[in-house]
């Protein structure tokens, strides 16, 4: 907020009062920075106390209590296998590494945490699981994968390419 301040004191400054307008320009570049200053003063003073609102305490509060964590060290287990999926995927940019693809790196994330669960009944656990929207989207990468490979997709993209430079270069954002 000083830095602000700055600025708009050397704003004000920087006017010449060669005309009214100037001035009036001016005086309320200063107004601006009395009232940057007077905000700067109440924060600083202010900064000691808590701002803390009361509502939000109490809302905050009632959901620490519904919402509670009922199983941590599954949630220690969770936060593993999340940063174990992480640092893969971070160690996938070196080149020297790439041995996993993306997709096998968060299937082994998820089974590993299958693992650390402990759970001898993974049926419910399993039954709650929407197959349906997953086996869509296996479907979808799969399809999309296959018309790459068969050059489809580069098809359609010259395709395109060629549609758009045929036109005016003036149309040629609208055409795209």
């Amino acid at each position: 907020m000083r830095q602000e301040i700055g600025v708009w004191k050397r704003a004000a400054a920087s006017l010449s009062s060669y005309s009214r307008d100037e001035d009036i320009v001016r005086r309320a570049l200063e107004k601006k920075v009395q009232r940057l200053q007077t905000m700067l003063l109440k924060r600083e003073t202010n900064s000691g106390k808590s701002k803390a609102d009361p509502h939000f305490c109490s809302t905050l509060a009632q959901m620490k209590q519904k919402y509670r964590i009922r199983d941590k060290q599954l949630l220690i287990k969770s936060a593993v296998c999340v940063a174990f999926v992480v640092v893969v995927f971070f160690l996938h940019a070196i080149p020297e590494l790439q041995r996993l693809s993306l997709g096998w790196t968060a299937l082994l994330g998820a089974l590993l945490l299958l693992l650390l669960a402990e759970r001898e009944d993974l049926e419910p656990i399993l039954a709650r699981v929407e197959w349906s929207t997953l086996l869509f989207f296996a479907a979808l990468f799969v399809m999309m994968e296959v018309l790459s490979k068969l050059g489809l997709i580069a098809w359609i993209g010259s395709l395109t390419e060629s549609l758009i430079l045929k036109v005016g270069e003036e149309s040629r954002l609208s055409v795209a």
